[in-house]
Formats: structure tokens, sequence, C-alpha cells
């Protein structure tokens, strides 16, 4: 519902008025009409008593309705167009809208026509003018010496404005770029025309550019840094997305502003580029709302036709929003030394406080995104995040809506309202379902609820999860899913908030628990793995659930698959085998299990126990077994599951598996974050020296 506030807010101030909107300037007739303005107005005196019927009458009433000035201002113009009667039309058109908003006179743009005509057979010769301080009551040119400088300044002051709004949409049109070349490339993957594409010179630009970590060997899915003061890198690939932007946004302020030519307005020129910086970042800002909203959006159409995943969009909102500071903070510094001297009399005005109010709340939502906020008190971030979020938009829209540029700001609350109104959609045709809730460990738990017969989900899709409860409904976090034919089961592991509320409740009734939850999704996209010769898929903790449902639904694909499964200990949860193993026990699908808490010494245990909860399954190095049948089963099943113990290096565990497959490989993984970061320096390398095709394909999302 916050998302509505905006619209509510300021829906009204849309429908009464226009001065909202972005207008063009530079060449429409503005840069004449205001120079004139500036000599004709100032320079010749009238005998002449304003009306009065507007805000401001007294200052625009003789220039749009006394025949003298506004023939004046009309031959002035004249002038400053050589002439042109298209120019001329411009004018006349210029005229009539600003006569019509702030004077008293509603004249339509013929009568500055009539004015001209009129003025052009019946003017008074300058020279006749003995005394400038003087009435005078007919039209007359002005000093247009003055006229032109002023011109040309004004030229210089609206194309930058008009300069500014095509910067704003030059980002958009960056990342629109980006995600087509994406969506194309995703399609190709998708259909299995990607995986051909397999050459030395191909293999090395993906190994050093698109699948590490920004530094070799580094960290992606782990925060850098310390414990209070770290940061989620971007890979590589995100990071080349980052510099375009920032290449972007420096050649952006580099453009030439032709200071030179504004003295006539802003008396030197060095307050003119101050002037005309400030107003090139603001703009540039505000034309950032909508794509910061945009890229944090759940239910973003980029992530189904790009295949990014949805943490990568974090990572560019990220960015983007880092920049909008940027921006919003030059404006700010910009008009803070351009209007020195008048700083209070501005604090008086409404505009000048929501803008200073914005640029504030774009500082604070910033410094409360750090990592360390995100890992400490998500809850508090997030709500946080999206009450300054809306207060920013309102802000944002007081700024300028008596200045122009709010079609940004209207585009952000749209895209924000219609992202929640398909999340409310979603939770409402999912609707709160009975589920049975069973405590796996000290510190995981499992849910099943019966879904409904529309409701279809994917190998490593995941959805929003909510739980009723008195005080926590409110919460919601992302899961994997595992469908079945008529429930939904999820693997939950507490941490903070509702979901350790119910692990107490859980530890307080014996390890079960009903309760009515709601999913909201399914949200992502499966991994094409059945385009491919081979699939390797590595699972370790929360992430074995997704892997394994993988492997279950494709082990009958033309696929070759092979799942390794890392498991602290097997006992820790025992429920992923229970409730995975039985189902691949008559697939295709080899599997590796490591156990890197384990030693070789307890082997005999550890075979029994995966017997114990998935019938079966065992190896040649099981131990002795207590009657013929037994061994035979044991035989039947030895190169199907092999448990090895130790953690593996993961670079000769790559290497080692890749050495052994032909054709194109797809490489699935979901694990704790210093595995994810092993593996993506480890496919890196491979890809560089392999013949054959390696996709990675990371389901892992942090942000």
């Amino acid at each position: 519902m916050f998302s509505l506030l905006p619209l509510f807010l300021f829906g009204g101030s849309v429908l009464a008025t226009s001065e909202w909107k972005t207008v063009k300037n530079y060449n429409t007739g503005s840069s004449q009409f205001w120079a004139c303005d500036s000599v004709v107005t100032t320079a010749l005196t009238y005998d002449y008593v304003p009306l009065g019927e507007g805000e401001y009458s007294a200052y625009y009433d003789a220039m749009c309705g006394y025949s003298p000035c506004v023939g004046s201002m009309m031959l002035c113009c004249n002038q400053l167009s050589d002439s042109d009667s298209h120019k001329m039309d411009q004018v006349y058109h210029i005229a009539a809208q600003t006569c019509s908003e702030y004077s008293s006179y509603q004249y339509d743009w013929t009568y500055y026509r009539d004015q001209f005509e009129n003025a052009t057979k019946n003017f008074l010769d300058p020279s006749d003018i003995k005394n400038i301080s003087l009435p005078i009551y007919a039209p007359t040119y002005a000093n247009m010496t003055l006229a032109e400088e002023t011109y040309v300044a004004y030229n210089a002051f609206y194309k930058n404005l008009d300069d500014a709004t095509y910067y704003g949409i030059g980002v958009f049109v960056y990342f629109a770029v980006l995600f087509v070349i994406a969506s194309v490339f995703n399609l190709l993957t998708r259909i299995g025309v990607v995986q051909k594409f397999c050459n030395p010179f191909v293999n090395k630009l993906r190994s050093y550019l698109t699948i590490p970590s920004l530094c070799p060997k580094g960290k992606n899915a782990q925060p850098v840094g310390w414990k209070y003061f770290s940061s989620m890198l971007p890979n590589r690939q995100e990071s080349l997305v980052g510099l375009g932007l920032t290449i972007m946004q420096i050649v952006f302020y580099c453009i030439p502003y032709h200071q030179n030519e504004l003295p006539a307005l802003f008396v030197t020129a060095q307050k003119g580029w101050t002037r005309l910086i400030a107003d090139r970042a603001g703009i540039m800002a505000f034309g950032k709302v909508p794509l910061v909203i945009l890229l944090a959006g759940r239910n973003n159409l980029l992530c189904f036709c790009t295949g990014i995943k949805y943490s990568s969009f974090i990572q560019y909102h990220k960015m983007v929003a880092r920049w909008l500071f940027v921006d919003a903070l030059i404006h700010g510094v910009g008009y803070t030394i351009t209007e020195q001297g008048e700083y209070t009399l501005d604090l008086e005005d409404l505009y000048f406080v929501c803008g200073i109010t914005a640029l504030v709340i774009v500082g604070v939502m910033l410094l409360c995104s750090m990592n360390v906020f995100r890992r400490h008190t998500y809850e508090i971030f997030l709500y946080t995040h999206i009450i300054l979020a809306v207060a920013l938009i309102v802000m944002c829209w007081y700024h300028c809506n008596t200045l122009g540029w709010c079609e940004w700001i209207i585009a952000a609350s749209a895209v924000w309202f219609t992202d929640r109104l398909v999340r409310v959609i979603r939770m409402s045709t999912f609707g709160f379902r009975n589920s049975q809730i069973e405590m796996m460990s000290n510190e995981t738990f499992k849910v099943t609820v019966d879904k409904p017969s529309h409701f279809h989900s994917t190998p490593g899709q995941f959805g929003y999860v909510y739980f009723s409860d008195s005080l926590l409904f409110f919460q919601n976090h992302p899961f994997t899913l595992v469908s079945g034919k008529d429930h939904v089961t999820l693997y939950i592991k507490a941490k903070r908030g509702i979901t350790a509320k119910i692990m107490r409740q859980l530890k307080a009734n014996g390890g079960k628990l009903t309760k009515r939850v709601c999913i909201e999704g399914p949200y992502g996209e499966s991994s094409p793995i059945q385009r491919y010769d081979n699939t390797l898929l590595i699972a370790g903790g929360a992430g074995i659930p997704g892997m394994a449902d993988y492997a279950i639904q494709f082990a009958e694909s033309k696929t070759n698959i092979k799942f390794i499964w890392f498991q602290r200990k097997v006992g820790e949860p025992e429920i992923y085998i229970r409730d995975f193993l039985p189902k691949l026990k008559d697939t295709n699908v080899d599997i590796d299990m490591y156990l890197t808490q384990e030693g070789k010494q307890h082997s005999e245990e550890i075979y029994e126990a995966i017997s114990q909860y998935a019938d079966g399954f065992g190896s040649d190095d099981a131990g002795s077994s207590s009657s013929a049948s037994d061994k035979n089963e044991v035989s039947e099943h030895s190169e199907k599951i092999k448990v090895k113990y130790g953690r593996p290096d993961m670079k000769s565990l790559v290497r080692e598996e890749m050495s052994d497959i032909e054709g194109s490989v797809a490489i699935v993984s979901c694990g704790p974050a210093k595995m994810e970061d092993d593996l993506n320096a480890a496919v890196a390398e491979e890809v560089e020296r392999s013949k054959s095709r390696i996709d990675l394909f990371d389901e892992m999302q942090i942000w």
C-alpha cells in the first residue's frame, strides 16, 4: 500500500496543472522570448498599471497585454529569429502559454502574431526616443546588442537543460541495449544454439570477463571487508556493466557547458558554469529514479527475458542508486553555491525545502543500505528502505512539480505500483493454506503445503513465504520451491525474525507444527540443462533441495547428470537423504556425496544410515554386510552413490569431472558462499582450457 501513497498525494496536481511536465526549450522560441523580456521590460518604461488578476501580474501583465510592450517584445524576437516565420510562430505560442499561466491575460497565440504585424507598421524609431526614462506609447526596438548576448546565454542555458534530459534517457537506453543483448543470448541458450559456440577466443573471453569474481579468485558470494565494515562486491560481468555506466556518467558531465556565453544571465562565467552543472546533475538524478525502482522489483519481466538472476539486478540497482546520490549531491552543492546570500529566502519556498529533504533521504538510504545493516538488521533495513523510498518520491514530486521533469517520478510510481499489485495478485491466487512444519535439525525445518491446481514451479525457482503470525505476518523471505504432484515443499534454515520464532515453536511442540502459509511466486527460471550433453549439479547446505530437484525432474532427459552433494554429516540434516535419495535410486543420476566433517573410519555406520533412510543405496566401500542379499544389493548400486570424506579442492574437483566428459556441460550450483566463490574461480579457469562448451549457472542468490 505504501506504493499507492505518492499517486494519491500528487494525483490531483497532475490533473490540475501541466507545470510538472518536461518542456523542450532549446530552439522552441523560449530563448528569443526571455532574452527580449530581459531587455524590453527593464530598459524601457511604460505608462501602464497591471490588472493584478494573476499571481505574477505585476511583472507579466505589461509584456503580455499592453500593446506598446507586447509589440516591442515581438519586434525584438523577430530580430533574434532573423525574420524566420517558423521561429516566430514558436515565439507566439511560447508567449501565449507563458502569459496564460502567469499574467492576467488569456490571449491565444494569434493575438501576439497580430501585435507583431501592427508593430512592424507602427513602431517608434529608437533614435526618436530622447529620454529613455520616460514612458513610451508605441512599439520600438530595444537594445539589440544586449538582447543578442542574452539570447546566446539563454540558448546555452536551455540546451543544457534539454541535453540533461537526453542524458537521463541515455542511461535507460544503455541498460535497454544490455538487456536486449542478454535476452537474445538467453533465448539462444534455451533453444540450444549457444552450446555450439566453443573456440579458444570465446572461451578466453568468458574465462576472463563473464564468469569470475571481480578479483582473480576473489569473493563474490562472500562479503569483503571486516565484520562491521564490509561489502558485497559484484562479479566481473556486473562490474563491467558498472564500468560502462561510470564512463557514461563521466562523459555526460564532461560534455561542454559553453559557460563563456553565460555572463549576461549569471554575471560571471564561473557562476553560470556552476548553475549548469547543478541543473544537469539534478535532471540526470531524476532520470534514474524509475530505473532504480525497476531494477529492484520482484515482478521484473526482465528477469524472465534476460535470464539474469535477481541478485544481479539488485547489484545493478545499487550501482544506479549510488550514481543517483552522486548526481543529487552535485545538484545540491551547486545550488548551495549559486544561491549564496539568498539561502534564507530560498528556504521559504516549498520546492527548495523538498529538494534538500530529498537529498538527505537519498544519503540516509545509501548509508542504511551498507552490508553491515543488511546482514544484522535486515528487517529494519528493508522496511526503513521502503518508507524512505516513498518519502523520496513525494519530495521529488514537490521539488519539481512547478518546474518540470516529473514524468520520471510518475513513471517510478507506476513501476512500483505495478510490482506491488502483481505481488498482491500472486498472493491472492495462492491464499493462506494449512502447512505441516517439521523440525529437521536445530537450525533447519521443512514446510509442506498443498498447492492450488494452477500453481506450477520448476527446479531452481523460488517463492517468498509468509507465515500467519499475529506480529510478524508481514515478514517474507525467498526459499527454493520443491514441487510435488499436489504440494510444495520448502526447506528453511532458521535465522532471525519469523523463522527463528517458528523454530522456537517447533522445539516447544515436539518438532512438529501446523501453520497457515502463503507463497508469493514462483520467481526465477530453471537452468536449461536439457539442452546440454552433460550436467554437473553441485550443492551444499540449504542448496541441496534445489539441486536434488533438478536431478529428480531431469533424470529421464537426454543430459547425463552427476550430482555432487556436500554435507557436513549424514545426520545434519538427515531429512535431505531421506527425502531425495529414494527418488534418485532408480534413475541414471550418479551421486558423489562429500561428508566434510566425517572421517572414513565411520564409513560402515554412514552406509548403514544411508541405507536406513534410502533403502537400496550403497557402495563397494561400505564395509561388510550381514547377508548375501545385502551384498548383492550393495553391489548393484556401487556406481550409483559414492561417499567421500573431507572438503575437496574445488579446482581439482572440477578438472577431474571435466576430464571424463565429452560434449557440452552445464554446471548448476547452489550452496555456501565460499563453495560458490571457489567454484566460480575453478570453472573460469577450466573454461579457458576446455575444448567443450562449459556454462556455469550459479543459482545462489544473495543481496
